[in-house]
């Protein structure tokens, strides 16, 4: 029960997020990410790697008991989709960091993307730092704006204390 209230917990957090963004332009000082085109064949699966020091000790890629990175998708409009990369299970009282990559579609098509850090408070959760990627790129190999629909890719995002890079899926388990 512990590990769902977390987990409910961090999806409110991405939701929350998700529906206060504005879907037409990126948030206030945030870096465009590059767009590459998909060129080392397909993605199957997610798996993060982080260097340098984060704000928690709680990062998508390292936390002190068993667990595995996943993606989370929120389609927050028809024109952004909102990918929170987190571990699960994830701590019950919050205080870690996670990474969001926000996706913005024209026509269906990818067109941009941003990110952020988002690092919680322990106990209720509530974000205390919101830090903007420096820089990256977004390697799209399976991209779409609509719920429930499979996004999937390679990424390396930089942040002025250190970098994740990795793979994402949002496919179902």
């Amino acid at each position: 029960m512990q590990r769902t209230t977390g987990y409910l917990s961090a999806l409110g957090l991405a939701l929350l997020s998700a529906c206060t963004s504005d879907s037409t332009s990126s948030p206030p000082g945030s870096t465009a990410i590059e767009l590459r085109e998909p060129g080392a064949g397909p993605v199957d699966g997610t798996a993060f790697q982080c260097t340098g020091k984060w704000p928690s000790a709680w990062t998508p890629c390292n936390y002190p008991w068993a667990s595995t990175p996943t993606t989370l998708m929120v389609a927050a409009s028809a024109d952004l989709v909102q990918l929170s990369f987190a571990r699960r299970p994830i701590p019950v009282d919050g205080g870690a960091t996670n990474v969001e990559l926000d996706l913005h579609f024209s026509a269906a098509q990818l067109v941009a993307a941003n990110a952020q850090a988002i690092t919680s408070t322990a106990g209720p959760i509530v974000p205390v730092t919101t830090t903007d990627a420096t820089g990256g790129w977004i390697e799209p190999v399976v991209a779409s704006p609509t719920a429930g629909q499979r996004n999937a890719g390679r990424f390396s995002l930089s942040f002025p204390w250190g970098t994740i890079s990795g793979s994402y899926d949002t496919a179902p388990p």
